[in-house]
């Protein structure tokens, strides 16, 4: 894809509804949509119809429920609250129904390792291992620490990795405990 500059929300929409009008593609078009492009662009489009079918059929019962009334505004009202609702609660429920869909039948366009090449980490490069305690039993914790670095240890790349503990403990003999375990 290529890249497009920010230009906003309502620049955005006017740009893209002139071009629809004007007939002419956006820049991106130019180049075809490979595989991943097509299943996303069908997917939202689902997403997209699900939600609407399910939000206009949810207003119409509503709408034709409510006793006609002086009150046409505030029906009115009540119905296009109703329907933004059930919409945002329908987009919840599709995703979710569609997540689960994939994870059953497998999705051929997911990210993989796979057929990424291996290499090692260069030897310039610093990853940080942070331990967060809290008011824990210091001996669980710090027995989890040792295995990690243990763990790395045999890798042989010890020296490629910082560790860190932060501590938000409160009580003061735990504290004490934590200092102790750490030097």
């Amino acid at each position: 894809m290529v890249p497009q500059p920010w230009t906003g929300v309502v620049a955005s929409l006017r740009g893209a509804l002139m071009r629809r009008l004007r007939g002419t593609p956006h820049a991106t078009a130019a180049a075809p949509a490979t595989a991943w492009e097509q299943a996303a662009s069908r997917r939202r489009r689902v997403l997209l119809l699900s939600i609407a079918l399910s939000a206009l059929g949810a207003a119409s019962l509503l709408g034709h429920s409510q006793t006609l009334s002086d009150q046409l505004a505030l029906r009115i009202a009540q119905v296009a609250l109703y329907t933004l609702l059930f919409a945002w609660v329908t987009a919840g429920f599709v995703t979710a129904l569609m997540g689960f869909a994939v994870q059953l039948r497998g999705d051929p366009h997911a990210l993989s390792a796979a057929g990424v090449a291996h290499r090692p980490i260069h030897t310039d490069a610093r990853t940080a291992i942070v331990m967060p305690i809290c008011n824990e039993q210091v001996s669980a914790v710090f027995a989890g620490l040792r295995a990690t670095c243990e763990s790395l240890a045999a890798t042989g790349a010890s020296r490629l990795f910082d560790i860190y503990l932060l501590s938000d403990t409160s009580d003061p003999s735990l504290r004490a405990a934590e200092l102790a375990a750490w030097g």
